[in-house]
C-alpha cells in the first residue's frame, strides 16, 4: 500500500451511503468546559441558598452533579444514534410529549405554576422536553418533498398543506404550555419553530407567509402579555425604566432588576473575584445559580468576563450553524439548524434578562445554570448536533 494512502483514515459509511468521519472535537470540547465551569458557579452561588432554606450546603451542588451524569448518559445515547431514524420516531416522541403537557396541567401547584412532572426520581420541566422534540418534529416534516411541492405550487395548496399544519402544530403545543403558565418557553419555541419554517424554504410564496406568521405569533404574544397582571406589571414596569432610567418600585415589583442592575455594575470591567459575589447572599433569592446566574458572573469576573462567555456561545452559533451548513442533507441541514437557534436564543435571551434588555422572565443559561431537564435536554440536544457532524463531506475541523 502506499504511503500516502496508508494515511489517510478509513470512513465508515452508514446505510443511507453517507460518510461517517469524526465528530466536531472543538464544539464538544467546549460544551464540557461550559458545563465543568457552570457546576463551579452553581458550587459558589447555591451554598448561601442551601443554608438559607435549610438543606445540606452542597445539595443543589450534588443534585446537580447527577444532572451531568444523566446529562452526559442521554448524550452519548443521541450521539451514536443516526439522525437520520428520527423521522421515524418523532410521531411518537411528540405524542409522548403532548400527553405529558397535558398531565403537568393537573400536577401540584409549585410557585404558582404547573411546570413540573415530579416521577420520584426525578423532577422535570415538560416544556424542556417540548423545545427538543418539537424542533426535531418541524426539521423532519419541512425537510421533505411534498411540503416543498405545496409551497412552489399554488397559494391554496400551500396554505391547506403547509401553512395550516405548521400553525396548528406550533399552536397547540404553544397553548398547553402557556397554560402552566410559561409565557418565556413559550416564545422561545414560537420564535424557533418561525426561524426552522423560515430557513425550509426560498420562493415567494413561502416568504410572505412567514411573515403572515411572525405578525400573528407577534400579536399572540401581545395578547398574552397583556392579559395576566403580574405579566402586563412586569412590562410596564420594564418600559417606566427603559424611558425614566428609575425603578418605579425598587423594593416591591422591580426588586429582582434591581438586585440585577447592583450585581451587573459592581462587577464593573474585571469584576470582584470568583466567589466574591455579595448579591448572590439572599439578595437574589434563590435564582443566584440559576435564572440570574449571568448577573452572579458579571459581578464576580466583571465586563471582560462577560464578553468571553457571551463571545464564547457566539462561536457556539457559528459552528452549529457550519454543521447545518455542511450537513450531507435537508434534514441534517434542519435540525442542526433548529438546535443551534433554540440553544443560542435561549442563552441570548438569558444574557439580555440579566442586563435589564429584555423583561425579566424566568429562564436558564443553557449548560451553566442549575435545572437537570434543561441540562439533560440541553446535552441530548448538543449529542444530535455532534452526530450530524460526523457526516459531513470532510473531516470536521
Amino acid at each position: 500500500m502506499p504511503p500516502a494512502s496508508r494515511n489517510k483514515r478509513v470512513k465508515k459509511k452508514s446505510k443511507h451511503g453517507i460518510s461517517k468521519g469524526r465528530a466536531d472535537r472543538k464544539l464538544f470540547s467546549v460544551i464540557i468546559g461550559l458545563v465543568l465551569f457552570g457546576s463551579i458557579m452553581i458550587f459558589s452561588g447555591s451554598v448561601p441558598i442551601a443554608s438559607a432554606q435549610e438543606l445540606e450546603p452542597y445539595y443543589y451542588f450534588v443534585n446537580h452533579i447527577q444532572f451531568i451524569i444523566l446529562g452526559f448518559i442521554v448524550f452519548l445515547v443521541t450521539y451514536n444514534l443516526d439522525y437520520h431514524h428520527y423521522p421515524k420516531i418523532i410521531i411518537p416522541a411528540l405524542i409522548v410529549t403532548f400527553i405529558l403537557l397535558v398531565l403537568v396541567l393537573f400536577t401540584p401547584e409549585i410557585n404558582y405554576t404547573h411546570r413540573w412532572l415530579d416521577l420520584k426520581f426525578i423532577r422535570f420541566q415538560v416544556s424542556d422536553v417540548a423545545k427538543l422534540t418539537i424542533t426535531i418534529y418541524l426539521a423532519s416534516w419541512l425537510s421533505q418533498n411534498h411540503t416543498k411541492k405545496y409551497v412552489q405550487k399554488n397559494v391554496k395548496s400551500y396554505v391547506i398543506y403547509n401553512l395550516i399544519p405548521f400553525l396548528s402544530i406550533l399552536g397547540v403545543f404553544s397553548l398547553l404550555i402557556i397554560l402552566q403558565p410559561d409565557l418565556s418557553t413559550t416564545a422561545l419555541i414560537g420564535m424557533t419553530a418561525l426561524a426552522i419554517y423560515f430557513i425550509s424554504g426560498t420562493d415567494a410564496l413561502h416568504t410572505i407567509g412567514t411573515i403572515g406568521i411572525t405578525i400573528t405569533l407577534a400579536l399572540a404574544g401581545v395578547v398574552a402579555g397583556l392579559l395576566a397582571p403580574y405579566r402586563f406589571e412586569r412590562i410596564s414596569g420594564f418600559f417606566n425604566f427603559i424611558s425614566t432610567g428609575e425603578l418605579s418600585e425598587p423594593f416591591g415589583r422591580d426588586y429582582q432588576l434591581r438586585q440585577i442592575l447592583i450585581a451587573v455594575g459592581t462587577g464593573k470591567i474585571t469584576g470582584q473575584g470568583f466567589a466574591q459575589s455579595k448579591q448572590k447572599f439572599s439578595y437574589l433569592t434563590d435564582t443566584a445559580f440559576s435564572d440570574t446566574i449571568f448577573a452572579v458572573f458579571a459581578e464576580e469576573f466583571g465586563f471582560l468576563g462577560s464578553f468571553v462567555l457571551i463571545s464564547v456561545f457566539i462561536w457556539i452559533m457559528f459552528r452549529g450553524f457550519k454543521i447545518a451548513r455542511e450537513a450531507p442533507d435537508r434534514l441534517g441541514s434542519l435540525i442542526a439548524s433548529g438546535i443551534t437557534i433554540w440553544l443560542t436564543l435561549q442563552a441570548f435571551i438569558h444574557f439580555a434578562v440579566n442586563v435589564g434588555l429584555i423583561p425579566l422572565t424566568g429562564i436558564p443559561l443553557p449548560f451553566v445554570s442549575y435545572g437537570g431537564s434543561s441540562l439533560i435536554v440541553s446535552m441530548a440536544a448538543i449529542g444530535i448536533l455532534l452526530n450530524i457532524s460526523r457526516y459531513t463531506g470532510e473531516e470536521f475541523k
